[in-house]
């Protein structure tokens, strides 16, 4: 690459009209809720899954679903780097469209798959080829929306802007337990798992339409279009986004990790802590991590807009996510085994998951240089949430048979690494700030 970092950088400054900035955050948030509301959805829908499309598995069925779960996160580092690559090469916006698309087409089939009765072994060779095509847009989408999100705002609302799209993020899990909860009430648990399940899945399609109409309307990142201008594309962006700096792609690879650690701790393995451990009902579970959902997704934007107001100190906030999950997830998961101790758990695992949230996307294509900053992203996003995903479950169970606050302990640890990671990002990050506005 001929361009320095520092002049990259000059070029993430820009100033569209408040009507475009309004549809690229609107198509972000509603492809990161479809990605995500997906994985939600699943961890309902797999016993329904399982009996439906593994029939005749017997015992091993639910198994058989779970692994389809986790198929999509084994192809999330394959999938980055080519559509990071992609996105680097053609441009965002292509990319955007090319994701939506293959989201909202993979998770409304799995609602139409037929059964295992009706066409057999065909109906899980077909779910994990739905599976297939969720995994590899999934790739690209959330750095993909970040990254063009990112180019399309200015210093002083970045970090806003993209904490509006991680609020897609953040209200699938709320909308995913409600509608499991509500579908359960009305169908009943036999009709919910015979073929309720479905209507989960089917009801993502209109949103993915509407994501699909917004992005086919919008013009390429200003970003792009210079370094377009300036023939400075790389041939090669998985190449170059490695060798480029080492340091900066593992330090901010390890910082998610921590970032994932805590999603998954406080939204996915949370119900089966309530149910296993806290002796709740699962309707009760589901709607506690309702409430904790909602809660998660209005402080994310809140968060993120007073981290905006403060741009010079993005640094300081970064670590400081880092180390209040750390300090205070272990204090949230003890209140639940008290009498009276659940509404304060609630709300104190929302806000600083919340505060988690709202700096991490900004983290993921901040720190990398223009030209590759959807290659680099991808591979230091989905590196870590492809190993969350795979192993923080099932670890967790595990540790959780050594003692109840065992999971959360080790959370804790994870995210103290990644604070000492967010500090050495910081020091990067600033000696851009030198190169960029030397004294």
């Amino acid at each position: 690459m001929k361009m320095e970092q520092a002049e990259l950088a000059s070029l993430t400054t820009t100033t569209p009209d408040q009507k475009t900035i309004r549809k690229v955050v609107i198509s972000g948030a509603i492809g990161n809720f479809i990605e995500w509301y997906d994985l939600a959805i699943y961890s309902y829908a797999a016993i329904g899954i399982a009996m439906v499309l593994f029939s005749e598995a017997g015992d091993l069925a639910i198994i058989y679903s779970l692994l389809a779960f986790g198929f999509t996160y084994l192809l999330r580092p394959i999938s980055g780097v080519i559509m990071g690559a992609i996105g680097d090469r053609i441009g965002r916006k292509k990319l955007l469209v090319l994701t939506i698309a293959m989201m909202a087409t993979g998770t409304l089939c799995i609602g139409l798959i037929p059964s295992y009765a009706a066409i057999g072994i065909g109906a899980p060779i077909i779910l994990m080829a739905c599976r297939a095509v969720q995994g590899i847009s999934a790739g690209g989408e959330f750095v993909g929306a970040a990254a063009y999100v990112y180019e399309y705002s200015n210093r002083n609302n970045k970090v806003f802007l993209m904490g509006l799209i991680q609020l897609g993020t953040c209200l699938c899990y709320p909308a995913a337990a409600f509608a499991a909860y509500g579908l359960g009430v009305w169908l009943g648990d036999e009709a919910f798992n015979q073929w309720g399940w479905r209507l989960l899945f089917i009801s993502a399609a209109p949103l993915g339409l509407i994501a699909l109409f917004i992005r086919n309307g919008l013009d390429e990142s200003p970003v792009f279009k210079k370094i377009q201008e300036k023939g400075e594309i790389s041939a090669s962006p998985f190449k170059d986004s490695l060798k480029y700096d080492p340091k900066r792609l593992i330090l901010t690879t390890i910082y998610v990790l921590g970032y994932n650690a805590a999603g998954v701790m406080v939204l996915l393995y949370m119900p089966i802590y309530l149910v296993n451990v806290s002796g709740f009902a699962s309707t009760q579970a589901s709607l506690t991590m309702g409430v904790t959902g909602l809660i998660f997704g209005v402080s994310v934007p809140i968060f993120a807009w007073i981290i905006g107001r403060n741009p010079d100190y993005i640094p300081a906030f970064r670590i400081a996510s880092c180390a209040v999950f750390a300090a205070f997830v272990v204090f949230a998961y003890w209140l639940f085994t008290v009498p009276g101790g659940m509404i304060f758990g609630i709300v104190l695992l929302g806000l600083i998951v919340g505060f988690h949230y709202a700096i991490a996307p900004f983290t993921v294509v901040d720190v990398f240089p223009a030209a590759l900053r959807f290659t680099s992203g991808a591979i230091a996003y989905n590196v870590p949430v492809a190993i969350g995903g795979a192993l923080y479950p099932v670890l967790f169970s595990s540790l959780s048979n050594i003692g109840a606050l065992t999971p959360p302990i080790f959370v804790a640890l994870v995210n103290v690494v990644a604070c000492i990671c967010a500090i050495g990002i910081a020091r990067i990050t600033k000696a851009d700030d030198l190169k960029t506005n030397p004294a």
